[in-house]
């Protein structure tokens, strides 16, 4: 799914309005009558109170066009118009003017001493700015912001919530809703996956209103939200008469004395995901963990005991490698890992504390094969890169470095976001909060060695990988675990249930 600017929304409404002969009016009934029956379904009861805060343009529309519907089922609901314009839209005058014929309880607020006392139980609907506007709030609106926040209603913003940016992060002077519901309309916009703007958003949920399909194909994004639709273009389904060595051999390399439990979380994540093949490489005492850990795995040593000191793989062609789990930094791992990028020419999946070896020796990026891939968490990426001030700015970077080194990056976290080699930008739609956990993204490395062991473009790998890895958590939580009680190992047992459900 495309992620679009409220620049490119406006546009495809435009162009969606004359493809179906509707009028503007037509299309921001279906709006908000949308926004009113996702609230029925949702949030809806008889003995709670509605408050709708609108302002004067075409986001202030929408909420008179859902309080409009809402007035059907309940009396209990109170309008007020946050009156910060002269300048009222036409569509948002109609739709006015309609409330006031059916006599529905409207206020103007032009004065803050005229905010009502709003009760916490009460429900809130924010329709006061929309996301085309994109300067800092300021009077009326600021005030009325501000005693929203104070109220602790549970708040519903359409669209966009009032006072968010939608190119870049609030200051720390400027104020914006804090929702609990963000209900926009069709696709997701980029700032909806800045840190910095969890706290306005809340949870943000997709309103389709039927702007037309081919104009939203039309429009060039760089950024896409992963989707199922997605994933089942990418996934390859196998064929009767394949055999193990179709899909692939992986090699994981990594542990050192105390951190075996990586590389086998990572090995048996590779298995679970489908790679015909899977050997280890580790220091001597990882062998009768990993030998007794799974027995479909292969497992050659290092003469060392305690860590990696020589990388050496022999001949064996491996169709994909990752490498870093668990490693550590050790002087000798570190020259050990330099010499095998020196002689090494198979794509990489590289993670943890190899990446770390890399913050610490900046030349050996450039000893990395075109199109590898590396899966750093935030720290992990500030160690590569250096600070940043925001998530926008923390995006931007990852562009800029794949784009010079032509890697590809998985930066984990919430919509974890993969920046590729070609200049595309990728955010997850799956995942949970019970996935911050140790060992989870030793899971994700070894899903993606073994997605580029089968074959898959290293875009794709990271693209189904991330879903899939994702996806096994939200099945893990469904099913069986809390998210305080969801572990790697939870993630593993649901990697099949997941590859079901695509």
């Amino acid at each position: 799914m495309k992620i679009l600017s409220p620049k490119d929304i406006y546009e495809i409404e435009r162009l969606t309005m004359d493809k179906l002969k509707i009028s503007s009016l037509e299309l921001m009934e279906i709006a908000g009558k949308k926004c009113f029956e996702w609230i029925l379904s949702n949030v809806y009861r008889e003995d709670k109170q509605f408050y709708i805060f609108s302002g004067v343009g075409n986001n202030g529309g929408d909420g008179l066009v859902l309080s409009y519907f809402l007035s059907k089922l309940t009396k209990n609901i109170t309008v007020f118009i946050v009156d910060f314009s002269n300048n009222w839209k036409k569509d948002f005058v109609s739709n006015y003017n309609r409330l006031e014929s059916e006599k529905i309880n409207i206020q103007i607020l032009n004065d803050i001493d005229k905010f009502p006392d709003i009760k916490e139980e009460s429900i809130i609907i924010d329709c006061i700015l929309g996301a085309g506007i994109n300067r800092s709030a300021d009077g009326i609106v600021k005030d009325t912001l501000e005693m929203i926040n104070m109220t602790n209603c549970f708040v519903i913003s359409i669209d966009f919530p009032s006072g968010m940016m939608h190119d870049r992060i609030l200051k720390k002077d400027e104020v914006a809703i804090s929702a609990d519901i963000t209900l926009t309309f069709e696709v997701p916009k980029i700032n909806f996956f800045f840190k910095e703007n969890a706290k306005i958003l809340g949870n943000w949920h997709l309103i389709k209103i039927g702007l037309d399909k081919e104009s939203i194909e039309n429009k060039r994004s760089k950024a896409t939200y992963i989707t199922k639709s997605i994933i089942k273009n990418i996934h390859k389904k196998r064929t009767k008469y394949s055999d193990k060595f179709n899909y692939g051999h992986s090699l994981i390399i990594g542990a050192m004395y105390g951190k075996v439990g990586s590389l086998c979380l990572a090995s048996k994540a590779a298995m679970k995901s489908g790679s015909g093949l899977v050997s280890c490489f580790s220091p001597k005492c990882a062998y009768s963990i990993l030998q007794t850990y799974m027995a479909e795995l292969m497992v050659k040593t290092d003469n060392n005991y305690e860590f990696i000191e020589d990388i050496s793989i022999d001949d064996i062609r491996y169709d994909a490698i990752g490498i870093g789990v668990g490693i550590g930094t050790n002087d000798k791992t570190c020259k050990a890992f330099e010499n095998f990028l020196n002689q090494n020419t198979t794509k990489l999946i590289i993670d943890a504390d190899a990446i770390n070896i890399m913050s610490k020796h900046k030349r050996l990026i450039n000893l990395v094969p075109k199109d590898s891939i590396l899966t750093p968490h935030n720290k992990e990426f500030e160690r590569l890169v250096g600070k940043w001030s925001s998530d926008l700015e923390k995006i931007k970077l990852a562009e800029e470095f794949s784009l010079n080194y032509q890697i590809n990056l998985v930066i984990k976290g919430a919509h974890t976001c993969i920046t590729t080699s070609t200049g595309k930008t990728y955010f997850n739609s799956t995942g949970n909060q019970g996935m911050a956990t140790a060992g989870s993204g030793d899971v994700l490395t070894g899903i993606i060695t073994s997605l580029m062991a089968q074959d898959y473009s290293p875009d794709n790998a990271c693209i189904l990988g991330v879903f899939i890895h994702g996806l096994a958590g939200d099945i893990a939580i469904k099913n069986n675990c809390s998210m305080e009680s969801l572990c790697a190992e939870d993630i593993i047992s649901n990697i099949g249930n997941a590859f079901k459900q695509i």
